[in-house]
This record gives structure tokens, sequence and C-alpha cells, in this order.
């Protein structure tokens, strides 16, 4: 209803507005609202991750063939459908954070200073807003990519240690969660998750960020009460065979701390300065790429984190 009003007001004060045409919730709002103003599509071109579903303005479940969490192509019965869009990022390369992009000035290529599909498509409609609102050259808009550092608390780099490397990331619900681990999974390969959330849905949600971190990496390092609480439960339902995944499997995927993380808040921060850090003790006995620790707790004690990286020994 907000995004509706935001996109109404942008067309009745004759705006412009740039839009994720892969995303069928966006382009759903425009059929349901009968968008009429100006706008611009952009996406990308890259190989689905995966086939999910999610909730069309119609009613029905529209399927996605995902290149990031719902975004992709889709068509739905009701005649929405994935259709390609003005501005293409495209030959991306996340390993080297380049893409091209193909709009109607021809092509161009870019180089962007951070990981993720998420971060090409932000890219992309950063490229379109200073090209068309500020009249930027490519030059000069690869110069400002260049130089961006980012939001803090995203994909941030605390270290290289054991020949892993060490990341925070401040995804705290199961859409980001999702995203942000399916990106890691691409660029680095085997992935150590440590969760530090209290998810603000309460238990349930608590419940979808595990199961999303499950189809996602190799380890869990569980260093927040709740996110141990929801671990142990599906332990105990995998041991009597209540549980879609094998109790063997979930025992090799598990790893964790020396203490089990007491209740550190009543609110969404999850877990103490020394249980994230025990978080990260524990993970970096596993044999993966990379680890990264997810959440509030995890952003906000990045700072006790580097600490422990630089007295590791």
């Amino acid at each position: 209803k907000v995004k509706g009003e935001l996109v109404k007001g942008i067309e009745e004060n004759d705006g412009t507005l740039i839009y994720n045409s892969d995303d069928p919730t966006i382009v759903g709002l425009f059929k349901e609202i009968d968008f009429k103003g100006d706008a611009i599509s952009f996406g990308i071109e890259d190989e689905p991750c995966r086939v999910s579903a999610k909730p069309c303005w119609c009613g029905k479940d529209i399927e996605i063939n995902e290149f990031i969490s719902g975004c992709g192509t889709f068509e739905c019965d009701c005649g929405i459908k994935y259709e390609k869009p003005m501005y293409l990022a495209k030959n991306i390369s996340l390993k080297n954070r380049t893409f091209t992009l193909e709009s109607p000035e021809g092509e161009s290529d870019f180089t962007i200073t951070l990981d993720g599909l998420h971060n090409v498509y932000n890219a992309t409609g950063a490229i379109i807003a200073a090209r068309r609102f500020l009249n930027l050259s490519d030059e000069e808009i690869q110069k400002g990519l260049s130089t961006f550092e980012g939001t803090a608390g995203r994909m941030d780099i605390v270290a290289e240690l054991d020949g892993k490397t060490i990341m925070v990331d401040y995804a705290h619900n199961p859409a980001g969660v999702e995203t942000i681990l399916k990106e890691v999974n691409k660029i680095y390969g085997d992935a150590t998750v440590v969760i530090t959330i209290t998810s603000e849905s309460g238990h349930e949600g608590d419940i979808e960020i595990l199961e999303k971190a499950l189809d996602n990496v190799k380890y869990i390092v569980p260093a927040s009460h709740d996110s141990r609480l929801v671990v142990d439960e599906l332990l105990a339902a995998a041991k009597e065979g209540k549980a879609d995944f094998d109790y063997e499997t979930l025992e090799n995927t598990f790893v964790f701390t020396e203490n089990s993380p007491e209740q550190a808040s009543k609110f969404t921060l999850g877990a103490s300065s020394e249980q994230v850090v025990e978080g990260v003790k524990a993970a970096l006995k596993t044999d993966s790429n990379i680890v990264i620790v997810l959440g509030e707790a995890g952003f906000k004690f990045e700072s006790a984190i580097s600490d422990f990286c630089k007295n590791y020994s």
C-alpha cells in the first residue's frame, strides 16, 4: 500500500520511476494501481539459483526462477510476466565485481567495489539515476562506483584468519539472511554462518532463519539463545524421525560454542559481545572458506570481533 502511494505520487507529479522489473511484486503493483507514468525498468541476466514462489497481487502464488530472493523470471495466470528490461546488467562476474550494462544508449562496462548480485542491482539503479537526472558520463559514474565503500554492516570483511575470510552482515530477517547467504555461497563456496539473531517475528522467524541457513551453508554456529533453542528443537525432532532433515546430517552441520548461550536481550539484539566472539571461535574450527556473522549483535559488536581476530594465535 505504501509503495503504491509512492508510485502514484510520482505519476501525479510527472516524475520518472526507476524500478526493478525482475520483482513480480513491483510489476504486479503497476497493474493493480493502473500506473501510466514515466518509468525505466532494469534487471539482470544470470542463471537462476532456484525456483520459489511468493504471493501475487491476484491472490495466487507466482513461481519465480530466482536470481536473488524474490527476483527473477516469472509469469502468472493473471497476466503479469517477466519482460526484458530497458537496462540489463549482463556478463556478470561476481569474482571480479564487473558487469556490462546493456541500455538504449549502447553497452558499457562497470566495476563495483561490493560483493553480490544484490549490489549489481543497486549499482544498475544508481547508474540509471546518475545518467538520467544528473547527466553524468559513464567515466564520472565509474569514478563514483569505485569510491563507494558501501553501508556499514553490509558484507563487511573484518579479517583474513586461518585461510578464512571473516565477514559481518546485519541481515536479521529470513529474506535478508537468504539473500546474503546465497551470495556468499556463490562467491566463496563453503561457508560457516554464526547466527546472532533473535527474530523480530518471534520463534517462527527464528525457525525460518535457521531453515534458510540450512539450505545455503555448510556449517551453522547458533551463537544466540534463540537460534540455539530452535537448533535443539530441530535436533530432538530429527532424532525421533519427525523432521525434514536427517539427524546425522544435522549433527555434522551444527557447530556449538563451549557454553550454551543464555538470553542476552528481550529484544532483537540476540547475543552479547562474548557470545558473538565465542561463535567466531567455534566457526574457526570448521573447514569452510568464510565465516559470516549475521545479525544485529554481530554488527553492534563488530569491533569485538576485530579485536579478537587481531589477537588470535
